[in-house]
């Protein structure tokens, strides 16, 4: 292999079985710390057990602040690129257009599922207690359902291929 610099293109050096548990380590610290939700930290775990190189692993961790992996280069890290405007809102927070779910930051994720299973009941006890057409009140369940999970709905089932894997490698 040969290179212009005369030292090895960073990422392309092969890794072992400890550089895949160093990665990860950092994805179950990204995990507790509520940066990734179960689907996704399943699908980055399972890109690093299958990892040969760091260019491999490199982009599972381009959107995320530290932890990295020790010994993972940082040369070649590609930073993720913005499809929209990034404005910070009143709180703070920053409102990254075409992110799911308006309400993502306002509800944790652990609440959001008791929320939609709770928003039927509000929508019925509304619907006797309020005087007018009252059948409006039903529309909330849909409007939380997007509210909560965006405008592609709750996507937690696994793919073939996540389930496939998922037995590969128990």
């Amino acid at each position: 292999m040969s290179d212009i610099d005369g030292s090895a293109a960073a990422g392309v050096h092969r890794i072992g079985d400890d550089e895949r548990a160093a990665a990860t380590a950092a994805l179950d610290a990204h995990r507790e710390a509520g940066r990734l939700d179960a689907v996704e930290y399943e699908e980055r775990q399972v890109q690093v057990t299958r990892a040969r190189t760091w260019a491999q692993i490199q982009p599972l961790f381009g959107d995320l602040p530290q932890p990295h992996p020790a010994g993972m280069p940082q040369a070649g890290v590609v930073p993720l690129v913005s499809t929209g405007s990034v404005a910070p809102t009143s709180s703070g927070a920053v409102d990254r257009p075409g992110e799911p779910g308006v309400l993502s930051g306002v509800v944790p994720d652990r609440y959001k599922a008791t929320v939609m299973a709770l928003t039927p009941f509000a929508a019925l006890l509304l619907f006797f207690v309020t005087p007018g057409p009252g059948w409006l009140w039903f529309l909330a369940i849909p409007v939380m359902g997007i509210l909560l999970y965006g405008s592609e709905g709750r996507d937690e089932r696994p793919s073939r291929q996540q389930r496939r894997d998922r037995r590969r490698y128990r």
